[in-house]
């Protein structure tokens, strides 16, 4: 049988021909009633829609895989209940290349497809994370050196106002920032050009109708509104039976004065707020004296602030009364005091300053903010260039190129491209997953292909604006929200469909979570009203069982001094609860509906950050024999053994660094202890503890001869010819220490000069099997997961050497820059998730998943507001935010436009927080357990039970610092537990776990008895096992030609291996040094390399000879003008016909070209290409003893070896081959010395190849222009 839709679900799946927006609360189905829609489009008898002609967009590409297959499955059973259905079975095969992906993936396909519209080169590639950060510091280290050697005044004045203290560092990360934000727009050079306007202020009243302006008066209305339901609360517990009612008449008078101030401002903001009194005669006389207040001129903000001024608290009456309940005196007066006291905030916030002065003040910042402006564009422009000079694109060059592709901009207004419509014309409909996380450029990317404002009304959106938690990235949940206003529920081109049924939770959890969010989130919070629209009602049905209420757990916070955390304590309160779980509850089996006892992969903890949480959880619960599996994305950079690795590596790259050498030295690499290196320092405070070392090595001749040391030479040369320590007279001291320095020493020295060579991968590992260093951190505790990290580290140095950077000193950059900006990877897992473990993940990676039992802990944590007070902040709407700062006086002070965008975003924040906590509470299938440790728990506790039931105020909302702060107030006694667990809970479910071990203890000791003593001793040599070859660890069964020329040039010591990758080092060039910069070496090789493949040497030759040249003499004299003309002709046909990329015609060098083809080389291949004997890019295998390689090797043992050979011919029955080379040297005899080993393999293999000697071996010379054929060769070029 069928899934059984809801009416609303079947509306969703057959409306047709209009916009429709579903609002899909958690838990709805959305995905199965997308996947059925779509399924029902492409079978439809009358009108079926090709699977190809269909745009499905979601936001991970995890849910587009999960999309893709879901349909395959649908239309393979369509498939059999209809075999000769042609239209299915040609879905099946359409299916593969159907556009069901992320945005991004779009954009790359818009790109790929349509490069030619922007003139963008195909060549082009995503930037590493890592690379485009290293990327972006060097092109703003250029870009402000250029402007401090300019010496502009206006720079200046502008350095001096964001840099208090000369920190010029904070100007570069206000650039950065600035861009970065910027690039989230659809136009990112316009809204920063609108930014250079923010602080040019015409005058009062030109402030007050600004967008600021507006929300400064929307902002207090709000608040004195938060601030007048206060008091309304107060003045009801006042007049309860047991209330202190000596205070009734004065919280009344004091709120009937805020009241009256609400009525005016209501008039003087023309606000359209629903009435806050009804008492219309009272609401005249307001607005009559609002009106005559104003008649002597002067702004809003002056009235206010004059009003506000005015607004007095009186003393509370002192009369006892011992009827009167004690805790509801102390609540009325806190609830009076927070009213105070957000007056008094007010005051200070936005009426301290002159109104005057702080235009005037935001008029001083006009300039600096300008040039800063200014500066973001000019790095926005050489960051580009930069990139496509590279051949590199970032994500938001993803984006923006895609737009570029689709939209036009025509005097000042949008208009779609030729490519946007014909996309128009080709998808039938557009479907968006996900929506409430858009921004403006995927909604103009999205826009831009489905023709709206044409009549073409094919839009499917879904979504939850509730679950919209990417604020961070910068989504627009804006967007979802006005289309959640404007589309209607009936008849028309645009539709709302809501979906509030959830099919994921019990009746006792979504009674939890509409109770809270209720009382917690309005059109003011949250973004959407919680109505019954908004509500979720049961769709799923589950047995019978236990208590399923959800819960509330609160720990007491331990005193201060206490060895044990906050954060240990609420850990150790869950793995109890857990253990009680395991024991007691149950949860129903999904594959036979009946219940059973939960285990624990049925529960999660979901943390609001796992940053400092994750780990103490998982070590807490560990102890307790609970096993965790940790689901993070940071820790990585943390992790000891990726750190000493990084540290080793910033040695080797500079020793004189103290700290990153004393984590070295105290590491499993230096063997030094705290004790040693503590007695080295002592020794010598002054110099660097490099030069300590030295010294202590090598007594006074090293501290002679220490300078170059200092400088970052590896040692001084005295101390190490030959790679090793001489002795020299050495002061008496600790021999064993000189002795462990000197070793040390030998090993840095060791690995820097590989560094010259060696790419950072291979140092890597060298090190790493020097050391044994896998084996070790495989042995520690956590073991396999630290391996897991080591190898990751791994993986992440080949990534690096696949980017434009390459080179010891630019990996340690990178990784700094992955540092600095949080681009953290997240520690390895190794243990399966799919295990029975409990899962500890953030609320944000839980999106989109469920489990039966979920922990929502670390509830009073602060909310993370460091956005917010940051110096300098930034808004999509509202523009930039700075202090004034003036140099001279050395005064600082928050603008007013920096204090309200400021508000605006903790508004936003606050909001963003409501919805992650929506988020987390939807997760639960079965059991809801909120956690939390506060002081004073009890005691808070019964506060909150005094407070009346009702939605939160917009004052409670602002003043929230914790998820604990909003949800005591808003709980419902009857739908959630509430518990305060005493430390005699702990201690009691402590010893009831001991007892269980002692059990298990004892058990395993009776089993001790019952071993067979020959087991035993089978198990114990198993594990005590040793390989007894370990010199053949490095034998491999295959390797390449390449790699053992590397080998070779290492055992001589060759600092110009490096060479051979033909791969070039991007330093930092100054810009009074910047000139035009060659390609890099990689890509000028192999376009030679391609072009050589693809030369047709009749078709070159057309016209430059009459005949065959019979000498080289007579091919020497040949029209030159011609051979270009003809190899510039060749060119444009290869490239034309696509076999030659348009990247490699670009770094081609003509003269390089036509000296190679004027060589005699040339002329004897063009002859043997002729008669059939020229052969180009031959691969080749064959097996070498493996002797051969390593003395220590077997013989019997076979290598396979393999390679390409560039070219050979045959001439007069011997074989000639010919290798090309791009490297750069001086001399032939230096190129032979590198590839004599690579040409005896050659020669080995052409020789079984093909029967016949070889009689040549050529190395073809691009630097040198000529041919090199042994060691003594003095590689003079061709003439031009």
């Amino acid at each position: 049988m069928g899934i059984q839709f809801t009416l609303d679900q079947q509306k969703v799946i057959d409306l047709r021909d209009c916009n429709i927006l579903v609002s899909a609360a958690a838990g709805s189905g959305k995905t199965a009633v997308l996947v059925e829609r779509i399924l029902r489009m492409i079978c439809d008898d009358s009108h079926p829609v090709d699977v190809d002609r269909l745009l499905i967009v979601t936001f991970t590409n995890a849910a587009a895989a999960e999309m893709r297959e879901r349909i395959r499955l649908g239309l393979e059973k369509k498939l059999e209940e209809h075999p000769d259905n042609t239209h299915i079975e040609r879905q099946v095969t359409l299916l593969h290349n159907a556009l069901i992906t992320t945005i991004d993936s779009f954009c790359l396909y818009l790109i790929r497809n349509h490069f030619q519209e922007i003139g963008l080169d195909p060549a082009m590639r995503v930037a590493d994370e890592g690379e485009s950060k290293l990327l972006k510091q060097d092109v703003l280290q250029a870009l402000l050196e250029q402007h401090f050697a300019g010496e502009d005044p206006a720079f200046v004045r502008c350095v001096e106002f964001f840099c208090p203290g000369g920190r010029e560092s904070m100007l570069e990360q206000h650039i950065l920032k600035l861009h970065e934000y910027a690039e989230s727009c659809p136009w990112p050079e316009q809204w920063l050009e609108e930014r250079k306007s923010d602080y040019v202020i015409p005058d009062q009243a030109g402030w007050e109708q600004s967008a600021c302006g507006k929300y400064l008066r929307q902002y207090l209305v709000k608040m004195l509104q938060g601030c007048g339901d206060t008091l309304g609360q107060a003045l009801e517990i006042c007049q309860e039976p047991d209330g202190p009612y000596m205070y009734a008449s004065v919280v009344e008078q004091e709120r009937e004065m805020l009241l009256g101030l609400l009525e005016e401002m209501d008039l003087l903001f023309c606000s359209a707020r629903p009435p806050v009194r009804e008492e219309a005669e009272q609401g005249q006389e307001s607005t009559a004296g609002a009106e005559k207040s104003r008649d002597g001129g002067g702004s809003v903000m002056e009235y206010l602030a004059e009003k506000l001024a005015g607004i007095s608290f009186g003393r509370l009456p002192g009369k006892k009364d011992p009827a009167v309940s004690s805790d509801k005196r102390e609540l009325v007066k806190g609830l009076r005091s927070r009213v105070k006291d957000t007056l008094q905030e007010l005051r200070e916030q936005f009426f301290t300053t002159p109104m005057a002065l702080s235009l005037a003040q935001m008029e001083a910042c006009r300039e600096p903010v300008q040039i800063l402006a200014e500066l973001a564009i000019e790095f926005g422009q050489a960051f580009r260039a930069r990139k496509q000079e590279k051949k590199l694109m970032d994500f938001s060059d993803i984006e923006h190129y895609a737009l570029e592709i689709l939209l036009r901009q025509e005097e000042g207004q949008i208009q779609p491209g030729p490519v946007a419509r014909e996309y128009r014309e080709y998808f039938q409909e557009i479907l968006i997953d996900e929506y409430q996380d858009s921004n403006l450029v995927q909604e103009y990317l999205l826009w831009a292909v489905s023709g709206e404002e044409e009549g073409r009304y094919n839009r499917f959106m879904v979504g939850d604006v509730k679950q919209s938690i990417y604020k961070f990235r910068l989504a627009r949940p804006e967007l979802f929200l006005e289309k959640y206003e404007t589309y209607s529920h009936g008849e028309g081109s645009r539709q709302r469909i809501d979906l509030s049924r959830n099919f994921r939770s019990r009746r006792e959890v979504l009674a939890a979570v509409n109770g809270v969010f209720a009382n917690l989130m309005s059109r003011d919070k949250g973004g959407i009203a919680y109505d019954e629209r908004a509500a979720l009602y049961a769709g799923a049905e589950y047995p019978e069982g236990p208590d399923c209420r959800s819960e509330l757990l609160l720990a007491e916070k331990p005193e201060q001094g206490s060895e044990e955390t906050a954060k240990a304590r609420e850990a150790r309160m869950v793995a109890a609860r857990i253990r009680r779980l395991r024991r007691d509850y149950q949860v129903t089996d999904p594959a036979t509906g009946t219940l059973r006892p939960a285990r624990y992969g049925d529960m999660v903890i979901l943390l609001r950050t796992a940053s400092g949480w994750d780990e103490t959880f998982r070590e807490v619960l560990e102890a307790e024999g609970i096993p965790v599996y940790i689901s993070s994305k940071t820790g990585y950079f943390a992790a000891q053994e990726v750190q000493e690795l990084l540290q080793l590596l910033r040695v080797l790259d500079n020793p004189t660094q103290d700290i990153p050498l004393f984590g070295v030295m105290k590491s499993a690499f230096g063997g030094f202890t705290e004790e040693e290196i503590a007695s080295l320092r002592s020794e010598n405070r002054e110099e660097s503890l490099w030069r300590v070392l030295q010294h202590c090595a090598c007594g006074e001749a090293g501290r002679e001869a220490g300078e170059a040391g200092e400088a970052g030479e590896t040692v001084p040369a005295q101390l190490f010819p030959d790679g090793k320590v001489q002795e020299e007279s050495v002061e008496a001291g600790d021999s064993a220490l000189r002795e462990k320095c000197r070793r040390f020493l030998e090993m840095v020295a060791g690995y820097r000069r590989c560094t010259v060579y060696m790419p950072i991968r291979q140092l890597l590992e060298t090190v790493i099997r020097d050391h044994d260093y896998l084996q070790y951190v495989t042995a520690m505790p956590a073991g396999s997961k630290r391996r897991a990290n080591v190898e990751m580290l791994l993986t992440k140095a080949s990534d690096f050497e696949k980017t434009s950077y390459f080179g010891l000193f630019h990996f340690v950059r990178y990784i700094e820059q992955l540092e600095k900006y949080d681009v953290d990877f997240g520690e390895a897992g190794s243990l399966d998730e799919y295990a029975d473990v409990v899962r500890i993940m953030s609320i944000h990676k839980s999106k989109g998943l469920e489990f039966p039992i979920v922990f929502v802990s670390g509830l009073a944590k602060r909310f993370n507001m460091q956005d917010v007070n940051q110096g300098f902040l930034m808004d999509m709407d509202y523009g930039l935010g700075t202090d004034f700062v003036d140099a001279e006086s050395r005064v600082r002070n928050k603008t007013l436009r920096k204090t309200v965008v400021s508000r605006k975003m903790r508004e936003e924040n606050l909001a963003e927080e409501l919805r992650v906590l929506y988020v987390a509470l939807t997760r639960a299938k079965e059991k809801l357990i909120m956690t939390a440790c506060a002081a004073d728990a009890e005691a808070l506790l019964e506060q909150q039970k005094l407070r009346l039931p009702g939605p939160l105020s917009f004052l409670d909302f602002m003043k929230a610092g914790s998820y604990l702060e909003d949800i005591l107030p808003a709980l419902d006694p009857a739908q959630v537990q509430t518990v305060v667990w005493q430390e005699e809970d702990l201690e009691g479910e402590a010893v009831r776990r001991q007892v269980d071990l002692a059990r298990k203890e004892l058990v395993l000791e009776q089993a001790g008895h019952l071993a067979d003593p020959e087991r035993v001793e089978e198990l114990n040599r198993r594990f005590s096992y040793t390989y007894a070859h370990r010199e053949l660890e490095q034998l491999y069964t295959k390797t390449s030609v390449s790699e053992l020329k590397i080998a070779a040039m290492e055992e001589k010591d060759e600092a110009a291996y490096k060479a051979f990758e033909e791969k070039e080092v991007v330093p930092y060039v100054p810009s009074f040094r910047q000139d035009a910069q060659e390609a890099g070496g990689t890509l000028r090789g192999n376009a030679f390399h391609k072009v050589m493949e693809l030369a047709d040497y009749q078709r070159l030759y057309r016209g430059v000879f009459e005949t065959m040249p019979e000498s080289p003499e007579a091919f020497a004299a040949g029209d030159v003008q011609k051979l270009k003309a003809n190899l510039r002709e060749m060119l444009a046909g290869e490239v034309a016909e696509g076999r030659l990329p348009e990247s490699y015609r670009q770094v081609l060098q003509e003269h390089q070209l036509v000296r190679f083809f004027r060589d005699p080389i040339a002329w004897r291949m063009w002859r043997s290409d002729g008669a059939g004997m020229l052969y180009r890019e031959q691969p080749f295998v064959y097996g070498i003893s493996a002797a051969r390689l390593k003395a220590q090797f077997p013989a019997e043992e076979k290598v396979l070896i393999q390679g390409i050979i560039d070219a050979f011919f045959i001439e007069d029955k011997r074989v000639v081959v010919v290798d090309y080379k791009t490297d750069r040297v001086e001399t032939g005899g230096e190129l032979w010395n590198r590839y004599a080993e690579q040409l005896k393999y050659y020669e080995e293999a052409l020789g079984r190849l093909t029967g016949l000697p070889v009689g040549e071996k050529i190395l073809y010379s691009t630097r040198l222009g000529c041919c090199v054929t042994g060691p003594e060769t003095a590689g003079a070029p061709m003439p031009q």
